[in-house]
């Protein structure tokens, strides 16, 4: 592909080489397969046990310990798999945690640690991506899921909106829906679905985003196709993300 440089934004990574859009390399990141191909998604490994849950670290003290043992690990993932962290994805400053929309996330500045990875299968990018996030404290962390559920409920599906990053397209909304899941193993959740569009590119990309929130803490799993989910593969994505809402669930908060 030659020298790329790859900007993140809204959990879409976007892909520009030598300065002109490859459409073919636009993934939703995501908690499911973009454009791997067929695969078995039964050999995923068993749910990494959380570590030292006799006394895990309080978010106040340890945030950046906290985000670590939360995230998704390649103990989640089948074998061959591994996951990276994302540029960036150690910072809050400069990085964007929620954008959707073109919505104004008051929470993003309240954030105080967070930890972005994505995961890969051998070079191949799945389009699976796993973030968790830390704020000042557990009312700013439930704000940042309503503001969420806001900017899908008052969005304007007609309409085209900024992305938000330099050389990434603005985005449509063709369909953009969202709902709780009461069998998550975070109560408090979001599950959103989405169909996008980039202004002058044809093809539609499928995107879930998946939040659950306990304490301060807030944990986004993102779903992306370039077609329509198969049902193996979206019960993949739903499974990492109830390994990761697990160790949520230990967390002491």
């Amino acid at each position: 592909m030659g020298s790329c440089k790859t900007y993140i934004i809204m959990r879409t990574i976007y892909a520009t080489c030598r300065g002109s859009i490859n459409a073919a390399t636009i993934l939703t990141m995501a908690i499911c397969i973009t454009a791997c191909g067929d695969g078995d998604y039964s050999n995923s490994a068993a749910e990494a046990p959380y570590t030292d849950r006799s006394a895990p670290p309080s978010p106040n003290g340890g945030a950046a310990s906290v985000v670590r043992q939360i995230s998704l690990n390649e103990g989640d993932l089948p074998k061959g798999w591994h996951v990276d962290l994302i540029p960036g994805g150690e910072q809050v400053r400069g990085e964007v945690t929620l954008a959707n929309c073109g919505y104004m996330f008051s929470s993003e500045k309240h954030r105080v640690a967070r930890r972005q990875v994505q995961a890969q299968r051998g070079h191949e990018l799945t389009g699976i991506s796993n973030e968790v996030v830390i704020y000042d404290s557990p009312a700013n962390a439930r704000a940042a899921l309503q503001e969420w559920r806001s900017s899908v409920e008052l969005c304007d599906l007609k309409a085209y909106h900024a992305s938000g990053v330099q050389n990434v397209p603005d985005v449509r909304y063709a369909e953009s829906t969202t709902t709780s899941d009461s069998t998550l193993p975070v109560r408090e959740n979001t599950v959103t679905h989405q169909t996008i569009t980039y202004r002058g590119v044809a093809q539609s990309y499928y995107r879930w985003t998946i939040l659950q929130v306990r304490g301060p803490i807030l944990d986004i799993t993102y779903l992306g196709y370039s077609r329509e989910p198969s049902g193996a593969e979206l019960a993949f994505g739903i499974s990492l993300c109830r390994k990761t809402g697990s160790r949520l669930a230990s967390v002491k908060v």
